[in-house]
């Protein structure tokens, strides 16, 4: 049976788009169980001029316990010193590395910017991946 790059790959949404206005926000744990790698991508839409984004990994063993900062994660993007929005900003987690659970911790500050971010599995160790109802489509092309 031929295996298709999707069946090494888990794509889900991780914070589905929203403007976001001076807070925290924090995006579900992720749990990093069954997978070697984890790709977490934060797209940072629109923002205003004024706006600023500090966002950064974190990670526990409960899905619902403490989190903690993991070291050398923090991204600061500003509108106003030239850290473009319209952008994706990526983190690489080695899962043999951290914590069950990690999360992604944005804070935005002055003004509102919009965001969304992707969590992607790879190296699963059940194959094929299961994939959640509407997180992924798939089209495949073969000629």
């Amino acid at each position: 049976m031929k295996m298709n790059s999707t069946d090494f790959i888990k794509s889900e949404p991780f914070l589905s788009p929203q403007s976001v206005g001076a807070g925290t926000t924090n995006t579900t744990g992720l749990d990093l169980k069954d997978a070697d790698d984890a790709l977490i991508t934060l797209y940072v839409g629109t923002m205003a001029a004024t706006a600023t984004v500090v966002a950064k990994l974190q990670e526990s063993e409960t899905v619902g316990g403490t989190y903690t900062d993991i070291a050398t994660s923090t991204l600061s993007i500003d509108q106003a010193v030239g850290t473009p929005g319209d952008t994706l900003y990526q983190w690489e987690v080695d899962c043999r590395l951290r914590k069950r659970f990690v999360r992604l911790n944005i804070v935005s500050a002055l003004a509102a910017a919009l965001l969304s971010v992707e969590k992607q599995l790879t190296k699963p160790r059940e194959r094929p991946v299961t994939h959640s109802a509407n997180s992924i489509v798939v089209a495949k092309l073969r000629n």
